[in-house]
């Protein structure tokens, strides 16, 4: 798996009891897929099968990974971050990933450039571009919603807006 197809899909943040599960907190919008994108690695190219054993709190997940079966084992895998394949996620490569907008940039219905993609952001209610707007020391903020967003072009990096949707700070 090359850099660029490496998608970050999740944390290994403790050991869960003592037959070697580990809890993962899952970046993905349903904390189960993750599961669907196994077997993931980590920073090294390392491979991690895992199995759901249970869901816990909101983004929480338990599961079992490869042959680990003790909890020493399993909390020496604490922080290690897990990511997943770029196909395994998507199986169109023109269709695009949130996390890879930014840098974009982004245009208005009248093709005038906006500003920026400088980054994204979702806090339970969807996803947020944050924009740093042309000319100015502002951002702004913008919902991606089919309201807000006329179009995304992944060849040409750039996103078409409906300025009427921004909130600018």
């Amino acid at each position: 798996m090359t850099i660029s197809d490496k998608i970050l899909v999740g944390k290994i943040f403790d050991a869960h009891g003592i037959r070697g599960l580990v809890k993962i907190k899952s970046f993905t919008e349903n904390p189960v897929a993750i599961c669907d994108y196994s077997p993931l690695t980590d920073e090294n190219g390392k491979e991690y099968k895992i199995q759901l054993k249970s869901k816990g709190k909101s983004d929480i997940i338990i599961v079992a990974i490869n042959d680990i079966s003790d909890r020493t084992t399993a909390e020496t895998l604490k922080g290690t971050m897990l990511y997943a394949s770029r196909s395994s996620i998507i199986d169109n490569e023109k269709d695009v990933l949130i996390s890879e907008l930014d840098n974009f940039k982004v245009m208005d219905d009248k093709d005038n450039i906006v500003g920026t993609v400088l980054g994204t952001f979702n806090y339970g209610a969807g996803d947020i571009l944050e924009i740093e707007i042309n000319g100015s020391d502002k951002t702004a903020l913008l919902s991606i919603n089919e309201y807000s967003v006329r179009e995304i072009n992944k060849e040409k990096e750039y996103i078409k807006i409906d300025r009427e949707h921004l909130l600018e700070s």
